[in-house]
């Protein structure tokens, strides 16, 4: 089997019969020639035939996931666990993070997002300043 080039505008005529047994791509030559597929017909990507879901959920459920551990971490400082402080000032900094990505997904407002990446610093330099002080 020969190979052949891909046109410039796209065509298809990689493969074209041939009476040799053996194969003459190399493993390597056989990715690029994938690669090549992939570059020049991207409705043949992946994202184009999986259904369409909108990301910005994906940032609620990582936003609920930090509620539940603050609720969690809250229920175990008042049982004699570890104090809340400790750890706050990371969920509030990584929860307005979050919040900036789930903003930005959803075309909000540069200033909101501003605003979060505000909050988020603001939270890390609590935290710095509490641990060196």
């Amino acid at each position: 089997m020969a190979v052949g080039r891909l046109d410039d505008v796209g065509g298809c005529s990689l493969f074209a019969a041939c009476d040799a047994d053996i194969d003459p791509i190399p493993a390597v030559g056989r990715l690029c020639v994938a690669f090549e597929l992939w570059r020049r017909a991207p409705e043949w990507a992946f994202w184009r035939m999986m259904p369409p879901f909108p990301l910005v959920h994906i940032a609620d459920a990582i936003l609920l996931i930090i509620a539940a551990e603050a609720l969690f971490l809250t229920h175990r400082a008042t049982r004699g666990g570890p104090a809340l402080a400790r750890f706050l000032p990371n969920l509030i900094s990584g929860a307005f993070l979050v919040l900036a990505l789930r903003l930005a997904l959803g075309g909000a407002h540069w200033l909101a997002l501003l605003a979060c990446l505000a909050g988020s610093f603001a939270a890390h330099l609590y935290d710095l300043w509490r641990m060196h002080r």
